[in-house]
């Protein structure tokens, strides 16, 4: 495997650690792709994804278990992923599998998770107003429309298999429920 060795030069205007009293100088030699510092970044060949994010293919993915509406989780995404970060955006079988194994591992005192799916007065939109072109909606959904414009993939197992069957996606209500708690999964470009 080849050796990588990058050079990144920050500027810490409050930070006097260096010897010329404020640019710091972080030098790191690896012999894989993933190349980490102590600051808040991944690096990796073809992009890097914030600490705590979890990289696939070109984007970056980050998990919540915090209880909140369908509107709330998508501005905390927005705050943590910066611009272009939204909840997810499902394109195929494999990044559903891929967001259904992360919720698994990281979310897993939730059943279910946010994605970014609107009811948008006709039918159901991305967050960024794009047509879904791949799909897994549970038996039966949507059936709410406009009574339940927002959307949850279910990630854990339920007597009330296979409506609520690991990896298929539910319209419901944008609120929390007493009843059901959503975690989140968010995603950004890497």
């Amino acid at each position: 495997m080849p050796n990588y060795r990058m050079e990144f030069r920050h500027f810490f205007p409050f930070s006097r650690s260096s010897s010329n009293g404020f640019d710091q100088e972080k030098r790191i030699e690896s012999d894989n792709s993933v190349l980490k510092t102590n600051m808040d970044f991944e690096y990796t060949l073809g992009g890097y994804c914030r600490y705590g994010w979890e990289k696939f293919d070109s984007f970056c993915y980050l998990t919540s278990s915090r209880s909140m509406t369908w509107h709330q989780a998508q501005q905390y995404c927005r705050r943590m992923g910066g611009v272009g970060a939204a909840l997810v955006k499902i394109t195929s079988e494999r990044e559903n599998e891929f967001v259904l194994a992360l919720a698994r591992k990281k979310v897993s005192s939730r059943r279910s998770v946010w994605i970014g799916l609107m009811w948008n007065s006709a039918a159901f939109y991305w967050s960024d107003y794009s047509v879904p072109a791949y799909k897994l909606w549970a038996p039966g959904e949507p059936n709410g429309k406009a009574r339940e414009p927002c959307s949850n993939m279910w990630t854990g197992q339920t007597s009330m298999l296979p409506t609520r069957a690991s990896g298929y996606w539910n319209d419901r209500p944008c609120g929390v429920l007493a009843h059901g708690h959503c975690g989140l999964v968010c995603k950004a470009l890497s």
